[in-house]
């Protein structure tokens, strides 16, 4: 039986970069150029949660989407 891997996906543009395992893993993705920064979220992972983790990636100016106050103030 083979162990189940996690997807990875881009946290800019949500496009699939890979599958497998990691304890820390830093990606740029082919399509937006978004940098993308993991790690794994728990260390035990004999039991995977049935709901994929989320992983945020931040801009290229090491800002998150949260950060850039601009859009809410604009509202």
């Amino acid at each position: 039986m083979q162990p189940k891997f996690e997807v990875i996906r881009c946290g800019h543009c949500h496009r699939k970069l890979g599958e497998g395992t990691f304890s820390r893993l830093e990606i740029k993705c082919p399509r937006c150029k978004g940098h993308n920064s993991l790690r794994a979220s728990a260390a035990d992972h004999s039991s995977p949660s049935t709901t994929p983790a989320r992983h945020r990636a931040s801009s290229e100016d090491g800002t998150k989407d949260d950060d850039k106050s601009g859009a809410a103030k604009a509202l």
